[in-house]
């Protein structure tokens, strides 16, 4: 922790306790999460094994029709899951966005990039991945998240062996989702309010972007928030 950052404030630390923290699965996986860096990650290696870029994705995507089931998400919306700003080290689209995204690059890891030989170890992890996403969003009556656990357990064994050296904060994070739903007998999201939370972070940035000197990089957000304090 940086001495000078807001969580080194004693009155916020004290409001703010650690032990109150609640993990939120749309924030561990697809709000700067974990889908987003892997969505990363395969399109990195599907460019260097086989060539595709982005662009040549997305106009499969329109060649092919693909439709999604909301009305107010038409081929325009579709086209732009693929707009060239979103992509960086992470996927940097909205929770939803990082969603419909999943579902399209999971069809062509499961028909295309498993079958070439060293594409295959990074498309099953991928896969291993949406197997868990599945299971974080599946409806469950009787408060049994083994299937979850399992799934979250596998994945990150495989992506430890795949991906070495890229593991996140936020992999060890949803580890813990299954006993807070368990806990709470509530499978607690964010989804609600992610248009809302996007809103304030941008006006927060707006309001205090002038204070920050040019050498300062994201983490500077935070000190200004303690002198705001």
């Amino acid at each position: 922790l940086d001495e000078h950052s807001l969580w080194a404030y004693p009155r916020a630390r004290s409001v703010c306790n650690i032990g109150i923290a609640i993990n939120d699965c749309m924030h561990s996986y697809w709000a700067n999460g974990i889908c987003n860096t892997e969505i990363m990650l395969v399109l990195n290696a599907a460019r260097e094994h086989t060539g595709v870029e982005v662009k040549d994705l997305c106009e499969s995507m329109v060649t092919a029709g693909w439709k999604r089931h909301s009305k107010n998400e038409g081929m325009h919306w579709c086209k732009r899951l693929w707009t060239p700003a979103l992509f960086g080290n992470e996927y940097k689209g909205s929770a939803s966005q990082c969603l419909a995204l999943m579902a399209l690059i999971r069809w062509h890891c499961e028909t295309v990039w498993i079958h070439v030989p060293a594409l295959r170890p990074v498309a099953e992890c991928f896969l291993a991945l949406a197997r868990c996403t599945d299971a974080v969003r599946r409806d469950n009556n009787n408060n049994d998240w083994s299937e979850l656990d399992a799934r979250q357990e596998m994945h990150h064994r495989l992506f430890e062996q795949v991906h070495p050296g890229m593991m996140r904060p936020k992999h060890h994070h949803r580890l813990h989702l299954a006993d807070h739903f368990r806990k709470h007998r509530v499978r607690i999201s964010c989804w609600g309010v992610e248009q809302a939370h996007q809103n304030y972070k941008s006006v927060f940035a707006d309001n205090f972007f002038q204070l920050l000197r040019s050498g300062d990089e994201a983490h500077a957000y935070s000190q200004i928030g303690r002198a705001s304090c």
